[in-house]
C-alpha cells in the first residue's frame, strides 16, 4: 500500500491575548452599509430667531415674572424667587417693585449687601418708595449699620407723612 500524501496543514491562526485590565478592547469596524444606517439624518435648516418683543410684550413678561417671584416669596422659596425677579429686572430694568422684592428675598436669606444694593436701586428709580427705605433699614441693621438704618427709617417716616 502506498501512502497518500497528506494535505498540507495550515498552522492555526494565532489567538490574541486579552488586553490588560483597564485597556480598551478593539472593536470591529462596521461595514459601509452599517455605517450608512448609523449616520444621523440631515439636520433641518436653522430657523430664524424669533422677532424681538415689543415693549408692551416685554413689560407683560416682566410683570408675570415679578408676580411669580412675589408668590415664591410668600411661599418662602427665596432663592427661586430671586431667579424670577432677575428675569423681571432683565426684561424691565426700571421696575422698582422688582428690585424691592428681590432685595427682600436677599434680606430673608441674610444676604445683606445684595439686599441693600437692590433696595438702593428701587429708591434710585422711585425716590418716594417708602417700603424700599424700610427694607433697606432692616438690611443695614443686619450689617450693623445702625446710623444708616436710622437714616432710612427717618426718611420712610418723612415720606409716609407726605402720603397722609
Amino acid at each position: 500500500m502506498e501512502a497518500k500524501p497528506k494535505a498540507e496543514a495550515k498552522p492555526p491562526a494565532p489567538i490574541a491575548p486579552p488586553p490588560p485590565a483597564g485597556m480598551p478592547v478593539a472593536q470591529k469596524q462596521p461595514s459601509a452599509p452599517a455605517l450608512q444606517s448609523q449616520t444621523a439624518a440631515p439636520k433641518p435648516p436653522p430657523t430664524a430667531a424669533p422677532p424681538p418683543k415689543t415693549p408692551r410684550q416685554a413689560a407683560a413678561d416682566a410683570a408675570a415674572c415679578q408676580t411669580a417671584g412675589r408668590k415664591l416669596i410668600q411661599e418662602e422659596k427665596f432663592a427661586e424667587a430671586i431667579e424670577q425677579l432677575n428675569e423681571a429686572i432683565r426684561l424691565d430694568p426700571a421696575a422698582a417693585r422688582a428690585y424691592n422684592a428681590r432685595g427682600y428675598a436677599h434680606l430673608r436669606l441674610k444676604q445683606y449687601a445684595e439686599a441693600i444694593s437692590d433696595f438702593g436701586n428701587a429708591i434710585r428709580i422711585d425716590p418716594n418708595y417708602v417700603n424700599a427705605y424700610q427694607n433697606r433699614a432692616a438690611a443695614r441693621r443686619g450689617l450693623g449699620d445702625t446710623a444708616g438704618s436710622d437714616a432710612d427709617l427717618a426718611k420712610s417716616r418723612e415720606l409716609s407723612k407726605g402720603l397722609q
